[in-house]
């Protein structure tokens, strides 16, 4: 396709993000913040996505998975980009990186976290309490896909994985329905993703296990999705989105 027609494409699926309902940024081509934004922490892959939608709640991504299916396109999630290893090529490159929100129970020793999370801010929450997630070796790696990925830590040989110590997880499926996973409901969903493929937008706030430390008893500690808001609708100011024309 020419750029001209790809624009106009783009401009089609921007307008159907919105009718969705979605209210994150939306950055196309040509635009600063794009090149920002399609980067992944390895160099050589390099993402050209149609657009990037950032996820500002579970609504948003739902909207992102549905306005994929109805236009045909590819969609990649990426929070940190510590992930990325295919280039998210001609699709839409849904940002769940703004979802960061952390909250810790201490006494039942639960980590909550939005699917944008980082290590660090898990590691400081708990730390309050005396308590520490199943975490990697660096601060800087998403929560997400770490546990997705296995999540080996130095406790591992001890506490085993971290996504061992999954209870729950929040998901949107390929077909854009939000599930609760866990041991009781949808247990193909939990930590496999089996309810949406990896390709097709499966956003997972999840429970990781945490420990007071190496040398106690360990201590089950559940991550999944935070206080971050079902809706966004009704934010005061929005945040930017690139113009539809």
């Amino acid at each position: 396709m020419t750029t001209q027609v790809v624009r106009s494409v783009a401009t089609d699926v921007v307008a159907g993000l919105l009718g969705a309902g979605f209210n994150g940024a939306i950055r196309l081509p040509g635009e600063a913040e794009y090149d920002v934004q399609r980067r992944s922490v390895i160099p050589t892959v390099d993402s050209r996505p149609m657009l990037i939608a950032e996820a500002y709640c579970r609504t948003d991504v739902q909207a992102a998975v549905r306005t994929a299916r109805e236009y045909g396109l590819p969609i990649a999630v990426q929070a940190t980009g510590h992930g990325t290893r295919v280039p998210a090529d001609g699709g839409i490159l849904l940002k769940t990186t703004p979802m960061t929100s952390v909250l810790i129970d201490p006494e039942r020793r639960i980590a909550k976290v939005a699917p944008g999370a980082r290590w660090g801010a898990v590691i400081d929450a708990a730390g309050q309490f005396g308590l520490a997630p199943l975490s990697g070796s660096s601060r800087d790696v998403g929560v997400t896909g770490y546990t997705l990925g296995g999540g080996v830590g130095w406790l591992a040989r001890k506490y085993g994985f971290a996504a061992d110590s999954v209870i729950r997880a929040e998901v949107v499926t390929a077909d854009g329905r939000f599930v609760t996973a866990g041991a009781e409901h949808h247990r193909t969903s939990s930590g496999r993703s089996a309810a949406a493929p990896a390709t097709s937008a499966s956003l997972h706030r999840w429970s990781s296990g945490c420990t007071r430390s190496a040398r106690s008893t360990p201590a089950s500690c559940t991550t999944a999705s935070t206080a971050q808001p079902t809706s966004c609708a009704a934010t005061a100011s929005g945040p930017p989105r690139s113009p539809t024309s």
